[in-house]
């Protein structure tokens, strides 16, 4: 058996594959920005979400009492595919009044705040800002009165 000789079939592999690569060259970019888009805004809400859990467990830890400790386990704060977390600040001196305050910061985003519930003041061991990066974190919060009667949350990495 013998197939029809057909010269034409050369010349139109070319131009498919010409317009294959204009539609793609055009549909590419759109649906990157795209993909971006939805990749920032979700690690932006995962991470508030996080951050807004965290603030209400140092409420609680608070309720709690001074001598008491809380585990916060697997607090979520990685990084999405095309959005890094820069950061994630928690409290600061006890005597400060950003020491009721988490801050956190996406890529080229400006820095986000969270205001503890109560404004209840949230230190590291050390008395300043308890800061992380990207990652997945068990913290300890342990509430304790401190040496002019205040009493604050300190936070720290779980072991």
């Amino acid at each position: 058996m013998r197939f029809p000789r057909d010269r034409r079939g050369l010349e139109g592999l070319p131009l498919q594959l010409l317009i294959i690569l204009v539609i793609l060259g055009i549909s590419l970019p759109v649906i990157f920005a795209t993909w971006m888009n939805v990749d920032a805004a979700s690690t932006e809400g995962r991470v508030q979400a996080e951050v807004e859990r965290l603030a209400a467990e140092v409420e609680q830890a608070y309720a709690y009492g001074p001598g008491t400790g809380l585990r916060v386990n697997r607090v979520d704060f990685s990084s999405g595919t095309f959005s890094p977390v820069e950061y994630v600040r928690i409290g600061d001196d006890p005597a400060k009044s950003a020491a009721a305050l988490i801050r956190f910061k996406l890529g080229a985003q400006a820095e986000r705040t969270v205001i503890i519930p109560r404004e209840v003041p949230v230190t590291s061991p050390g008395g300043v800002t308890f800061t992380v990066g990207p990652g997945v974190y068990d913290f300890l919060l342990e509430t304790v009165r401190g040496p002019g009667g205040q009493i604050y949350v300190v936070i720290s990495r779980a072991p």
